[in-house]
């Protein structure tokens, strides 16, 4: 099993872990340092439920966009690359898209500078990887 990393890692517990594995699939581990069961409170149960229906949606919602201009960000955004859409209504409600753009930053930036395209899920790991 591979290990979590830092950015993946959800510690509602001491002995409860939860990550997406490379893009593509969720791992939870729920066992003490001696490999006994992890007895939860209902509050804990909760919160990892609510945490896997996150990662749930994360996964499922990974939408992918071709970049087709940058008129005004030609730093920014490189026309023909692939960018990961990060979730985001406000954004959407104002037609803006949130993209890791560059700089490694997350901005906003017109979303009629993007197409969206569909990325076959045996390949989603991949670009998550790349940025």
């Amino acid at each position: 099993m591979a290990e979590p990393t830092q950015s993946e890692v959800s510690q509602p517990t001491d002995d409860v872990y939860a990550w997406i594995e490379q893009g593509a699939s969720i791992h939870l581990k729920a066992v003490s340092q001696f490999g006994d069961p992890v007895e939860l409170t209902a509050d804990e149960a909760r919160s990892i439920g609510a945490m896997l229906l996150d990662f749930a949606a994360e996964l499922e919602g990974s939408e992918f966009l071709l970049c087709v201009r940058n008129d005004a960000y030609p730093a920014s955004l490189e026309v023909r690359k692939i960018y990961r859409a990060i979730p985001d209504s406000a954004a959407a409600s104002k037609k803006f898209v949130r993209v890791i753009d560059e700089s490694g930053e997350e901005y906003h930036y017109p979303a009629d500078y993007f197409t969206s395209i569909h990325v076959p899920q045996a390949a989603v790991s991949a670009f998550v990887k790349a940025q």
